[in-house]
């Protein structure tokens, strides 16, 4: 009986070091693989990093540009003529440094809000051109209608023609919120084209007072007309308030799309933050219904991070330009005027198709009233084996346009 006993309590303490054995190795493995993680990820972030020059230029615009097939950039702008508004389009032959007018788009009379768009080149070589087409001010303040249309070009951004009308809402003297406001067009590997748009119709009419969800539908490539709409942005709470919008994507030919996005903090004073929303099959549906994604908060509460683009760089790698007033002691309101705030220019990088991201970077050295910006990798140079990388952003205080040039290694976009 005590032989027996001591087995047992032998083989009771024998199991329990085990135990505790096995578990210093799963640990020890955990740890391994958490770590080997992150200097993966911090080894492609570096892989991706970005040497800007040191001062800036001028430039026709910010957001929107689009590199051709050809090299050659086109981008766009909305200026005052006369007594009229004129979507101007301007074509640089040397990666952004100088522009010169090419055409002319749309034009308006002074009443109307004309622009914010966005320039894409299809595969077949169409160019098409998204902006918003505004009567809500002037002698249109009780006609109130809100539209996103679509300029086509078939001569590299020569010559334009009227091509559909994305989504209209037609209010007249109401009171309700149903503006349409940014827009941003993209096209799948499959040659599938979507416009995304800010969307303050669609939840007011349903009962979502002063509530913007970001929109998204498709375009039937031979009738020139829009399916229907699908939500891509919004609060999964609906007792949250959601100001989604100034969208811009990303996809991948395995059909998973990222779209970034201006939002707001569920809690007054509902601060500005900037979250996404992925589709895993080619935009058939969103995962905004169980989380949207942060991609990027302050570091400084109430302040504000607003107005992102992302483009992608090489296979998995995301570079997302945004303003914010972080660094700034007295935090901006949400919904200020942006010619009434003071911000910075920022830009954060992901090397796993946004899921991470690393810590924010500064461009501009002094804080201005930055506004719109946009980027995109725009040429390659044999020497170094470098990649350059536009940044085109508006800056109120300087009352215009500018521009940011950087180079990055080449190869962290020769898998793209």
């Amino acid at each position: 009986m005590y032989r027996e006993h001591i087995s047992y309590s032998f083989n009771k303490r024998l199991q329990a070091y085990m135990c505790i054995y096995v578990l210093r190795i799963v640990w020890c493995l955990a740890f391994l693989f958490f770590t080997t993680n992150i200097l993966l990820y911090g080894l492609a972030v570096d892989n991706m990093s970005i040497r800007w020059e040191d001062s800036y230029k001028s430039a026709p615009s910010a957001k929107g540009f689009v590199v051709l097939e050809n090299g050659r950039l086109l981008t766009t702008e909305t200026v005052r003529r006369d007594d009229e508004h004129v979507i101007v389009c301007w074509l640089s032959d040397n990666d952004g440094r100088d522009w010169r007018e090419q055409s002319v788009i749309k034009t308006a009379d002074k009443d109307v809000d004309l622009g914010d768009g966005h320039l894409i080149e299809l595969q077949d070589g169409v160019l098409l051109f998204s902006y918003r087409y505004n009567l809500y001010r002037g002698v249109y303040q009780h006609e109130r209608s809100y539209r996103i249309a679509v300029s086509a070009s078939r001569d590299e951004g020569r010559t334009w023609s009227d091509h559909s009308i994305v989504a209209e809402s037609n209010i007249g003297d109401s009171q309700v919120q149903a503006g349409l406001w940014a827009s941003f067009l993209y096209e799948d590997t499959k040659g599938n084209v979507f416009c995304l748009y800010d969307d303050e119709e669609w939840p007011n009419r349903i009962g979502f007072k002063r509530h913007q969800w970001v929109t998204m539908k498709k375009l039937n490539r031979s009738k020139k007309t829009w399916g229907r709409p699908r939500i891509v942005g919004r609060a999964s709470n609906k007792k949250e308030l959601s100001r989604d919008g100034m969208p811009s994507a990303v996809s991948w030919e395995n059909g998973e799309v990222l779209v970034v996005f201006e939002s707001v903090d569920p809690n007054r004073p509902h601060a500005n933050v900037i979250n996404a929303t992925r589709s895993y099959n080619g935009g058939a549906s969103w995962n905004w219904r169980k989380n949207r994604e942060v991609v990027y908060r302050t570091k400084v509460k109430n302040h504000l991070a607003i107005s992102p683009w992302i483009t992608r760089i090489g296979e998995d790698g995301v570079i997302c330009v945004f303003a914010t007033d972080e660094d700034e002691s007295k935090a901006n309101r949400s919904g200020t005027p942006p010619h009434k705030m003071r911000m910075s220019l920022k830009y954060i990088l992901s090397a796993d198709r946004g899921r991470t991201w690393s810590k924010s970077y500064r461009l501009n050295s002094e804080a201005g009233s930055i506004y719109k910006p946009g980027v995109g990798v725009v040429g390659r140079t044999k020497k170094n084996n470098e990649a350059e990388v536009l940044v085109m952003y508006q800056d109120f205080k300087k009352n215009g346009f500018f521009s940011f040039h950087g180079r990055i290694k080449s190869e962290a976009i020769d898998n793209e």
